[in-house]
């Protein structure tokens, strides 16, 4: 213990002695002593610290240019950040908008169809009536045109029963002038006795004219016979046409039965020969 006081003291005054000598020889030795770095001694904690504090030393310029490289890449960073904030925003609009568009065509798209559909069915409804039009159009220029086919055929046929009316007449007129011209000298019982029984037939043939059932019967030949041919008919025709004339027979109906007569003379004109 007394030795290791004294290597202590050695130590302290060779320190000591050291000192003394490097501040007597001037400002290089001051110099050289002040930049070089302490050093512990070189036992072995102190070598551990030692390389820690070496490795702390190194690794502080690594962070402080690390951070400053953090701090320099922040704003772009941000920036960027905005950018791709307004890209995607932009892009959404963009989406907005074509999806618009679309729905724009494909409501433009329905309603042409629509005005299409509407303009088909209004131009079928159109030609619905103009056929109906038509169709009504030649109905009434059809009945107006039978109305007049009618007219005229019973005009012509007014005109030739006028014109039979007349010559019937006409005959009946001279033949009853002959008939009474003949019956002047019949005794005079018999023309007593003539009015009742000639107003009777009278009665009987003009039920049995409007009983008739075709021309044939009328004037009472028969159909297809041998004795029908229009020198019969005119003569049957003369004969009842005297006793049928409505200013001759007084019997109800004469009128009718003559006309009907006449008819069924002009009928049966267009068939014999």
């Amino acid at each position: 213990m007394t030795g290791g006081g004294g290597a202590g003291g050695a130590g302290a005054g060779a320190a000591g002695a050291a000192s003394t000598g490097g501040s007597n020889g001037g400002d290089e030795g001051i110099d050289a002593t002040a930049a070089r770095p302490l050093r512990r001694p070189r036992t072995e904690g102190g070598a551990a610290a030692a390389a820690a504090d070496e490795a702390a030393a190194a690794s502080a310029p690594t962070k402080a240019a690390s951070d400053e490289a953090t701090a320099a890449e922040a704003p772009a960073a941000k920036a960027a950040a905005g950018e791709a904030a307004a890209l995607a925003a932009a892009i959404a609009r963009a989406e907005l908008a074509l999806r618009a568009r679309r729905q724009r065509a494909e409501a433009e798209a329905s309603l042409a169809a629509l005005r299409a559909e509407v303009e088909a069915r209004q131009l079928a409804l159109e030609r619905a009536l103009g056929s109906k039009q038509r169709a009504e159009q030649d109905a009434a220029g059809a009945e107006q045109r039978r109305a007049g086919d009618a007219a005229e055929r019973k005009a012509r046929l007014d005109a030739g029963f006028a014109a039979a009316f007349a010559a019937a007449a006409a005959d009946a007129a001279a033949e009853a002038a002959e008939a009474r011209m003949n019956a002047a000298a019949a005794a005079e019982p018999a023309a007593a006795a003539a009015p009742t029984s000639s107003r009777a037939a009278d009665a009987k043939e003009v039920q049995r004219v409007l009983g008739a059932p075709d021309d044939y019967a009328v004037l009472g030949l028969p159909r297809g016979g041998a004795g029908c041919g229009a020198a019969a008919v005119r003569a049957r025709y003369r004969a009842m046409a005297v006793a049928l004339h409505p200013d001759k027979c007084g019997a109800e109906g004469a009128r009718e039965a003559f006309e009907r007569l006449v008819t069924a003379y002009q009928g049966l004109l267009k068939y014999v020969r």
